[in-house]
């Protein structure tokens, strides 16, 4: 599986340079990169790759230290700040070209120094936040097949407080683990001084439209001329006959940059070229997605292609609902903290890459969450890699992304660290606004003070989409607040958000501090689908991995961290572990209540839900039996929902049984409802109770002539009143 989201091609790269690039890197990638901005030539310089590098702790000594591997508190450094240094091997033909050596998140404060040994170092770049992108240039340094002494000073989070709180966001307050210095990996670039450097794609609909911006970078000293030739392509599902794109001239005085505007672009290719999610699930699934390819030529010579890979969707809130690509959307999902998993999992465990032999990777992950009926994922606090979400834009999962910006415990303070707050918002964004899975953006989490202003900087970067504020009341008429725990934290979630009718509602935190029960995972699958009669827009639980701690391959009960045991909640007061490693998942009955619940096409028994929706100690359900009169009438009320996102004729077949699911038939009819998507349906049935004894109701959902949905759990006891 391919993962394009950037990739960068030079056309003028000279033959010595590749041969000497190829014949001395143990790692050299030319193909696409999720990394932003990777040139086709980009060398590792991780341990892995064979760079040695070497850490000092604060007051310590010089030792060996691998590189990224989770920084140094995953490999045993208490220290709060540090400093890494290596050698850096500059390739032969270098002349004209720009040298840049690219960390993917340095966390959480990083000074960068360069030279050509450590008398002659100066500062080369500086950089506060953790878990983004810091690019250092060499440039000024670089000399062909010379050595560049490196050195990154870094700060961890406690060397950033003020009055005991945190003045950058670090989005686990509660972890005493968090991952800080180097992590997540560093390559070497070379880039050509006239280059396209970023584009971004906006989308949208009726009419469909598409326009991009170009940056194009001149780092020469002289005035930059040439074209812009952009082309679409294909980027996974079918192809389609694209707009033909006209060359765009442009024109970028020395040492500055320039944004170019494409479009707005003509989209006449239909839903079938549109990004839709894995609803309903079908393995193997692969969402639609496509290519804009940019070359640039100077002075009439091509020197590079920059293709950035893009959905065409919509995602807006429209009254009190979302729509997707005009549809009316529902989502439906869970929360996933990186903490929970450990020091820097998401650059570090085998769980959250690319398959290997033996473990399945982020893609089997992914599939496991879907097949829950799972639409949406918050990626809660700490950002994930760019892989996890390319493989999200390709599989169709919808993420709400969410930055470390943290209100919980009260451990940052915004007053104080306003400004690297604010940066990190815009940084994240700026990483990740390609990405069609990313639907909504989590400006900060149970945190109102940065809300508005956050919102103004990203919509500033990014005015396509959704922003929320997670885990706070109403806030007032401009902001779309999403609540937490409405029912009381380790309660049975059963109100949901408040409801209104000018923004979207929802409940996207519940069940925590109960989620390691087998009650609480009960509730999980229960108190959805009860919620879902509410209207609620969005609905997540907190969290999975306490339920089902393996869903992510690799991972289990004995690697990860049970929140409510650091915090020392609750402490002896229920089990203080995570529930154990689930070996069967499609076979588990509380997984296979989760799917029953989250079904798109789910119908119910309205009261016998109700009253089942407790469980009991066991996680069981049906936990109860409800009483029906003998040889009585009775009213059920049913309720039908239909979340998927095309088709609105449902028919729901009912039956009452003696017995059980499979005894005689008693009595039965077809109804036929047309229920447009993103909306459910109640109605009445009546039938007469036997004499005695236990009676099921079976409820059956076809569309387009296919049996979708049945619940055979609905059980009654037929009993005269005591």
């Amino acid at each position: 599986m391919k993962h394009s989201m950037r990739t960068v091609t030079l056309l003028t790269l000279p033959a010595v340079w590749l041969a000497v690039v190829l014949a001395g890197c143990q790692s050299v990638s030319q193909g696409p990169s999720t990394a932003a901005h990777d040139p086709a030539l980009s060398t590792d310089q991780s341990s892995a790759a064979g760079t040695h590098w070497e850490f000092q702790p604060e007051g310590g000594d010089w030792h060996p230290i691998q590189v990224p591997a989770g920084g140094w508190r995953a490999q045993g450094y208490a220290c709060d700040a540090g400093t890494y240094r290596t050698w850096i091997t500059i390739p032969q033909q270098v002349d004209g070209w720009r040298v840049q050596l690219a960390f993917d998140a340095i966390n959480f404060g990083a000074d960068i120094s360069a030279g050509r040994d450590a008398d002659s170092l100066v500062p080369v770049a500086k950089h506060v936040d953790g878990w983004l992108p810091v690019t250092a240039d060499l440039t000024p340094i670089a000399t062909p097949g010379g050595k560049v002494l490196v050195q990154v000073q870094v700060a961890g989070r406690k060397k950033f407080m003020v009055k005991g709180k945190y003045t950058v966001p670090e989005g686990a307050t509660w972890c005493p683990s968090l991952a800080e210095g180097i992590i997540r990996g560093v390559h070497l670039k070379l880039l050509p001084p006239v280059r396209v450097a970023d584009v971004v794609v906006r989308t949208r609909l009726a009419p469909d439209t598409l326009e991009a911006d170009v940056t194009v970078v001149n780092d020469s000293s002289e005035l930059a001329t040439g074209e812009l030739q952009p082309t679409f392509k294909p980027a996974g599902g079918a192809s389609f006959a694209y707009p033909v794109l006209p060359p765009v001239p442009y024109l970028v005085p020395a040492h500055s940059r320039q944004t170019v505007s494409l479009g707005p672009v003509d989209w006449a290719l239909g839903p079938k070229s549109y990004w839709w999610p894995n609803v309903p699930y079908r393995a193997g699934y692969r969402a639609q997605l496509h290519q804009l390819e940019v070359g640039i030529t100077v002075v009439g010579k091509a020197v590079q292609h920059f293709d950035q890979r893009f959905g065409f969707r919509e995602f807006k809130a429209v009254g009190n609902h979302y729509e997707l690509n005009g549809v009316h959307v529902n989502l439906r999902g869970d929360n996933q903290q990186e903490a929970d998993f450990g020091t820097d999992a998401y650059g570090t465990k085998k769980g959250f890459g690319p398959p290997t032999a033996g473990n399945g990777g982020w893609p089997e992950a992914v599939d496991n969450l879907q097949r829950l009926n799972f639409n949406v994922m918050r990626i809660h606090q700490i950002p994930a890699t760019p892989y996890m979400l390319d493989v999200c834009d390709e599989k169709g999962l919808m993420l709400v992304e969410e930055s470390p910006l943290r209100g919980s415990e009260g451990g940052e303070s915004y007053a104080d660290g306003k400004t690297n707050m604010l940066n990190m918002d815009r940084e994240l964004v700026l990483r990740d606004r390609n990405h069609p899975a990313v639907v909504i953006w989590s400006a900060a989490n149970e945190w109102k003070d940065p809300i508005r202003d956050a919102s103004v900087v990203i919509r500033a970067v990014d005015p396509t989409r959704v922003i929320i504020a997670d885990g706070v009341g109403e806030m007032g008429a401009d902001v779309i607040n999403m609540e937490h725990y409405v029912s009381g934290i380790s309660k049975l979630p059963k109100r949901g958000g408040a409801r209104r009718a000018d923004r979207p509602y929802g409940e996207t935190e519940a069940i925590w501090a109960n989620d390691n029960t087998l009650q609480g995972f009960a509730w999980m699958a229960t108190s959805v689908r009860t919620r879902r009669l509410l209207g609620d827009a969005d609905l997540r639980n907190y969290v999975l991995n306490n339920a089902w701690p393996n869903y992510v391959p690799g991972e289990g009960r004995q690697t990860e961290l049970l929140e409510k045991e650091v915090k020392h909640f609750y402490s002896g007061k229920g089990p203080q572990t995570i529930l154990p490693d689930i070996t069967d998942p499609w076979h588990n009955a509380n997984l296979r209540l989760l799917q029953q619940c989250y079904h798109p096409l789910a119908a119910c028994d309205v009261e016998f839900d109700q009253r089942n929706a407790s469980s009991n100690a066991r996680g069981e359900w049906p936990a109860i039996k409800p009483s029906l009169t003998p040889n009585t009438v009775v009213t059920r009320q049913l309720a039908l929902f239909n979340d998927e996102l095309t088709g609105d004729a449902l028919t729901l077949d009912w039956a009452v049984r003696q017995g059980n699911a499979r005894g005689r038939i008693l009595q039965q009819d077809t109804l036929h409802q047309q229920i447009p998507p993103g909306e459910f349906r109640t109605f009445d049935i009546q039938f007469t109770t036997p004499a005695s004894g236990d009676v099921a109701l079976v409820l059956t959902v076809h569309k387009d002539g296919r049996e979708r949905f049945r619940e055979d759990q609905i059980i009654f006891l037929v009993a005269p009143t005591p």
